[in-house]
């Protein structure tokens, strides 16, 4: 794969699938999906990617996860902007992830 770091990207997959089911758990119950469907402004603000956003982010700061710092810099520590870019990666979902797999580095994809 020509010399590619793939470990954040692995890692980033996984937390997106994790981070996908458990919050399809939580939009798929009963009451929470009433409140989505039934409360005007969560149309207009798109309040699951929202959530997803906001978790993503916790769980970086928590683990203090940052696959920039990973992927381009040799120094310890992590910087807000990198940890926000690696949260978003994780929530876009495991489908982006997935077709960088196959589309770009040919990992799965049918021949």
């Amino acid at each position: 794969m020509g010399g590619i770091n793939t470990e954040p990207f692995m890692t980033m997959l996984l937390a997106s699938l994790l981070l996908e089911r458990c919050l399809a758990t939580l939009f798929e119950w009963k009451p929470i999906q009433y409140c989505l469907n039934n409360w005007g402004w969560t149309k207009r603000i798109q309040l699951k990617v929202i959530i997803a956003v906001l978790v993503a982010f916790f769980i970086c700061q928590d683990f203090q996860y940052n696959a920039f710092n990973v992927l381009f810099s040799e120094k310890e520590g992590s910087s807000l902007f990198s940890q926000i870019l690696t949260a978003l990666a994780i929530a876009g979902g495991s489908k982006g992830f997935i077709l960088l797999f196959q589309d770009k580095w040919k990992i799965g994809s049918k021949k």
